[in-house]
């Protein structure tokens, strides 16, 4: 055998090391509620439409605290975790689409 040229090199037929991916940057988080409801509440499409107020209304009942069920799984007895997770999971699949259609909006104008 002649010697390898290359002594630090795979031997012929080893696999190539995965090419490193680049790092991912993540997605900016979307303000919390708190932090934009009071400006969304002054805006006069918003305050003085019956659509407006029953929406501030919804968004302050079911957004306010986003992460509050994991202070709630626990409190969900065994028995009722097959009826009660696809539940929830209906409920975020509407909140899925509710953002969709918002964006969709948002896209025609």
């Amino acid at each position: 055998h002649p010697p390898n040229p290359h002594p630090h090199a795979a031997p012929p037929g080893a696999e190539e090391p995965p090419a490193r991916r680049p790092a991912t940057v993540p997605a900016e988080a979307p303000p919390a509620w708190e932090t934009v409801a009071a400006k969304v509440a002054n805006d006069p499409c918003i305050r003085y439409t019956a659509g407006g107020k029953e929406f501030l209304q919804w968004m302050a009942q079911h957004a306010g605290d986003p992460d509050g069920w994991r202070e709630l799984v626990n409190a969900v007895p065994a028995h009722w975790v097959g009826v009660i997770a696809p539940i929830a999971e209906s409920v975020g699949k509407e909140w899925s689409l509710f953002a969709e259609r918002l964006r969709s909006r948002q896209e025609a104008v």
